[in-house]
């Protein structure tokens, strides 16, 4: 990831952006017994390894017509004015939006919470998903000449958004939840990235900032809470507030920061979003749900009657350490910038209309995990809701199933079906060359080798 970030050179940062993939993908694949673990490290391996040739073809395709190799030579660059400029656009949004896990690539990143928690929070949370945010943001300034690309990509964004809010409220798994509130957070800031008429660069960097600090701490959280059950799905776990009231009081510190309460950078990155009062609205709705995921994640297990008996696992006094460190970093910033130093910091903080947006969000999540029970968590799991990595499974086994045809037709142990292939190859391409290229001309055979000398050679052969 480091090089990624500081390479400029296109080729060493598509070196470095490939090993993240490899790496990720011995990461996902740690626990290879489980069937889970080989499926998600497959989807993400091959997903990635996907973007990661679009990208390969784009950084090729611009070097070759615009002879630009580095990422500062490549923001001067006009790609209206370039005949192959929608290709490179298309391919690299392509390779970005495939490694930051969005729509419809979106399904990966669910699968790949199979990897241990340390490494979940920090890589699938934090970093390497980042690394498209990273690249969109970049290389934009040549993107957007190209017609059509601000609105495709805001599309991509706020579907997205949508959908991976939608996802993890199905999700019956901690890190599963966690893992559709991260989709939805890549999914708004790839929208903030290319928002119609307006800059979103402020908004964007307090978000950017933020949700690495909340996701890894409510994925660190979800290991001590996995521990304290001896279980990992939502709906079997109550009443573990009787077993660390403590670690509760974490949990709450953990869900306000998520909720985006009023001091806390989730407030101020939604501050900054000067939107009209119908997208003000939406986005309200989207970061309800996301804090509807935070609190069923941090508060919802704590609640009710106790249904497990699990006794608290060795070290567990110190796993609470990091997420409260991340959870009071995220709370202390902004008003500990408003002591230091005045400025939009302490404007945007107590704003009148960002304030009731934010408290009545706040309530109506409160509301809704009160009334939430785990049947309906059951109920929305077992709906009728397209899954992509199931589509993914098709399209990739019926990938499969073409090319044994094809290796049983071209690999026959049959001397005929080996003649008949070459032969018709041959004819294919001779007959395409004659095509496109014109019939040659005529060969004027040297006059000085005796024609006997030819056919005794040829017979020998």
């Amino acid at each position: 990831m480091t090089g990624v970030v500081v390479f400029d050179h296109l080729i060493l940062l598509f070196i470095a952006w490939e090993l993240t993939s490899i790496l990720s993908y011995f990461l996902i694949t740690f626990n290879s017994e489980t069937p889970e673990a080989r499926r998600g490290g497959q989807h993400s391996f091959l997903i990635t390894g996907l973007g990661g040739l679009s990208l390969l073809g784009g950084i090729l395709l611009l070097g070759a017509t615009e002879g630009v190799w580095t990422l500062t030579s490549a923001l001067n660059v006009n790609l209206a004015s370039t005949p192959a400029g929608a290709w490179i656009a298309g391919l690299i949004i392509l390779g970005a939006i495939t490694k930051s896990a969005q729509f419809p690539f979106h399904f990966w990143l669910p699968g790949a919470m199979s990897a241990p928690t340390p490494a979940s929070a920090y890589l699938h949370s934090a970093t390497m998903v980042k690394a498209g945010i990273y690249l969109l943001y970049r290389l934009w300034p040549m993107l957007e000449t190209v017609d059509n690309v601000t609105w495709i990509v805001f599309s991509i964004g706020i579907v997205t958004f949508a959908w991976g809010s939608f996802i993890s409220l199905l999700q019956l798994r901690l890190k599963g939840v966690l893992a559709g509130t991260t989709v939805a957070h890549l999914g708004l800031m790839t929208a903030m990235i290319a928002w119609p008429d307006l800059d979103m660069s402020a908004a964007l960097f307090a978000l950017v900032f933020h949700t690495p600090l909340i996701r890894r701490g409510l994925f660190l959280f979800s290991g001590v809470i996995e521990k304290m059950a001896g279980t990992n799905r939502i709906d079997l776990m109550s009443g573990l507030r009787n077993q660390s009231p403590f670690i509760f009081g974490i949990g709450l510190i953990l869900a306000g920061a998520s909720l985006g309460l009023p001091g806390t950078l989730a407030y101020y990155a939604k501050s900054l979003m000067d939107l009209p009062i119908m997208w003000k609205l939406a986005m309200t709705l989207g970061f309800l749900i996301l804090g509807k995921a935070g609190l069923l994640v941090a508060v919802r297990p704590f609640l009710g009657t106790p249904s497990t008996k699990a006794a608290a696992a060795p070290g567990l006094t110190l796993m609470w350490i990091p997420p409260l460190i991340l959870s009071l970093v995220s709370w202390l910033t902004v008003p500990l910038s408003h002591i230091i130093q005045t400025g939009h910091i302490a404007e945007a903080s107590w704003d009148t209309k960002n304030l009731a947006f934010s408290i009545g969000s706040a309530f109506i999540a409160i509301a809704l995990l009160r009334r939430w029970t785990p049947e309906w968590q059951r109920a929305l799991n077992s709906g009728p809701w397209p899954q992509g990595a199931n589509l993914f499974d098709r399209i990739w086994y019926a990938h499969l199933d073409f090319a044994k045809l094809i290796r049983d037709i071209v690999q026959s142990q049959s001397l005929a079906v080996h003649v008949l292939t070459v032969m018709s190859a041959f004819t294919v391409g001779v007959l395409g060359l004659i095509t496109t290229t014109g019939m040659p001309a005529l060969i004027a055979w040297p006059t000085s080798i005796p024609m006997d000398d030819v056919f005794v050679w040829l017979c020998l052969a």
